[in-house]
């Protein structure tokens, strides 16, 4: 077959067998015809020159299954080598949810498509092992350094003669990822948040609101920002200072800590801007003075993101706001910073705006139940059946006691190192990635959910 022209940048020609039967023989269409090969696929891909090799996470986790039994809630895989993740660092794929009240996330299971039965929900890929640091307490607490800013920055910086100061993590070493070489920074993050976002993303962020002032309207995606799954840069996610102590903390959501100063006239002045009815955010400068924590950091789950998460009670959750209208001090609208990672110190106007999970629930009530992913959290169980969540259990019942309760969900976790050549069991990087589980289990059974994380990250079989 030949065509004239193809727009495409990229394709696979040849014959497959189909359904994923093996073996792959990749072939030079130009050079290595006529050929016989066994049956399975023969193939020649096409693609614009890349740096480096990318990775299929589907076909991985298609490979783990042939060995491993389907047990395990998420796939956790890691490269020893420099991979292309187009442009990311890190990334969740979601393979299954059954649980309603998450918001704007479907009910779907796909978890075939990645060679399970049932019980895979999600794949995260972390990238390669050696761009973390290899020791457990630089992994959840990396070195932090200080930047000051001075001149026209300051003009966005607290109030008083204090300039603005931005920190940042060095959450591990480049060694030619991304073209770079030396330490590196994902702003307030360690390796340990970036792990917790990926993992936080099986239920965050999602939901919308009703907004109490406006009801459904554009508002009503006010708690989102990044790609409509991470928290809005203006929605205050403070975690409970009990969780980690010491600096304050953001969730691993994004979003950020932020306090709210009040009626401070001579930062935000409660004055008209000049705007129209059409536009009525462009007619006001906020009253209040917010800032974001100037020591803030970014680990962990908020008692909203645990309750999304399974892991409270909704009668736990309590009252969370974030700030509507923001503008700098000036008046000009800075809601093009809504899918912004957290920052700390930058200090800005808007409109507080409190809310409870009754407004979360109420756009369920708002269409007469035609919202069930922003009503209060159930799922739907094996057999189709519509199920309540009992307490605290997480999204599937996993076990049932011998009374016939439902045990508490504990989400399993293989993590899995893809390796150019066989690493060997003493291998540094198996050695990392096994560091890398370790603190991950310790820290997300712990601070970042206040002790009710239930993550078992052991294989069997083990590589150890």
């Amino acid at each position: 077959m030949v065509l004239d022209s193809v727009a495409a940048s990229s394709a696979v020609v040849g014959v497959a067998e189909g359904g994923g039967e093996e073996p792959f023989n990749e072939v030079d269409l130009s050079a290595d015809l006529p050929t016989t090969k066994e049956a399975g696929a023969i193939f020649e891909e096409f693609s614009p020159g890349v740096a480096n090799k990318q990775i299929d996470t589907i076909a991985v986790a298609n490979e783990f299954y042939k060995t491993h039994d389907d047990k395990y809630d998420f796939l956790v895989m890691f490269t020893d080598w420099i991979v292309d993740l187009q442009g990311g660092f890190a990334f969740h794929q979601g393979m299954q949810n059954l649980t309603f009240g998450l918001g704007n996330r479907a009910v779907f299971d796909a978890s075939s498509v990645g060679g399970s039965a049932g019980e895979l929900e999600s794949i995260l890929m972390m990238n390669r092992i050696g761009l973390y640091w290899p020791d457990a307490k630089k992994l959840e607490n990396p070195p932090i350094k200080k930047f000051r800013f001075a001149g026209a920055a300051a003009s966005n910086g607290p109030p008083g003669p204090r300039q603005v100061t931005n920190r940042a993590r060095q959450a591990g070493t480049l060694n030619g990822d991304f073209g770079a070489f030396g330490p590196y920074t994902l702003g307030l993050n360690s390796a340990m948040s970036i792990m917790a976002q990926e993992a936080g993303h099986r239920w965050l962020a999602f939901p919308l609101i009703l907004h109490p002032d406006t009801g459904f309207s554009a508002d009503s995606w006010d708690l989102l920002g990044r790609a409509n799954a991470h928290w809005s840069f203006f929605f205050n996610v403070t975690v409970p200072y009990s969780q980690f102590g010491g600096d304050p903390r953001a969730s691993s959501e994004e979003g950020n800590a932020i306090i709210d100063h009040g009626l401070l006239p001579s930062v935000c002045p409660d004055m008209e801007a000049g705007g129209t009815e059409q536009n009525p955010i462009a007619e006001r400068v906020g009253a209040n003075t917010f800032q974001m924590e100037p020591d803030e950091l970014v680990d962990g789950f908020t008692l909203l993101d645990q309750y999304m998460m399974g892991l409270l009670d909704s009668d736990d959750v309590g009252e969370f706001w974030y700030v509507d209208n923001p503008s700098f001090r000036g008046g000009t609208s800075l809601q093009f910073a809504a899918g912004f990672g957290p920052q700390d110190d930058l200090v800005f106007c808007g409109d507080r705006v409190n809310l409870t999970l009754n407004d979360i629930w109420g756009l369920n009530d708002f269409f007469g139940g035609g919202f069930p992913n922003n009503g209060p959290r159930f799922f739907l169980d094996r057999n189709n059946l519509f199920a309540p969540v009992f307490g605290v259990l997480g999204d599937e019942i996993d076990q049932v006691g011998g009374d016939g309760a439902p045990a508490l969900d504990v989400k399993t976790m293989a993590f899995i190192l893809i390796a150019e050549q066989d690493p060997g069991k003493k291998s540094s990087a198996v050695k990392q990635v096994n560091t890398f589980r370790k603190t991950w289990e310790v820290y997300g059974n712990g601070p970042a959910t206040a002790g009710l994380g239930r993550f078992d990250t052991s294989l069997n079989p083990d590589t150890f």
